[in-house]
């Protein structure tokens, strides 16, 4: 525990904010450089998917987050990292619209880098990892209040992130299927095909991920 809370607090490392600048920019021709990505991150002890969760409206990011979001937005073209570090409060409506839109598509990229990190997850760390996402499911559902002896009157979730609390809890249902391919045999599941199915499952999460915003 208490290696992952000082890992909170450490920034991503030159090397591996170049990589990552480097793959956001061409994804599509940088597969492998993905997998090296979570390699360096493994090896600096930031291996934890949790570190590159969002932490929520007026949460503070861990430092892994932030840094790496940095430069997932620095990979993005000056027009659009112009309108990213603008005060909203500033924009159009139409500059707004765009500003979601290009952190949504810095978000998709965080995501698969942190869908890369669980797919390595094995033994207590995946189980881990799967009571994590399992309570961040409890607490969306009771309002971030998990208190069994406060009572309070019924009312109306409001809407989420993605517009959709079963839809959210969905996408994180999908996110165990990492686990799941982890676990398949070799033989069964080759290397090929053991990648294929990820970035399925990480597409999907994705486009899920993607609607109402």
């Amino acid at each position: 525990m208490t290696k992952i809370i000082k890992a909170g607090s450490k920034s991503i490392s030159a090397a591996v904010s170049a990589s990552v600048k480097q793959w956001a920019k061409g994804e599509d021709k940088q597969k492998g450089k993905l997998i090296l990505i979570a390699d360096e991150l493994v090896a600096d002890g930031l291996g934890d998917p949790k570190l590159f969760e969002g932490a929520g409206k007026g949460k503070e990011q861990t430092k892994p987050f932030a840094t790496t979001m940095l430069a997932l937005i620095s990979a993005l073209p000056v027009a659009k990292q112009k309108i990213l570090h603008a005060d909203t409060k500033l924009l159009t409506k139409e500059q707004k619209a765009a500003k979601r839109s290009y952190t949504n598509e810095a978000t998709s990229k965080m995501n698969k880098i942190r869908v890369e990190l669980v797919g390595r997850l094995t033994g207590d760390a995946a189980t881990a990892y799967t009571k994590h996402l399992e309570a961040k499911k409890k607490q969306r559902a009771t309002g971030g209040n998990t208190s069994q002896n406060k009572k309070t009157p019924a009312a109306p979730s409001a809407p989420d992130a993605t517009g959709s609390t079963p839809l959210k809890s969905y996408i994180e249902k999908l996110s165990t299927g990492y686990e799941v391919v982890k676990a398949i045999s070799p033989t069964s599941l080759t290397g090929v095909k053991r990648d294929k199915v990820n970035k399925l499952i990480g597409d999907l999460i994705e486009e899920l991920n993607s609607i109402g915003k």
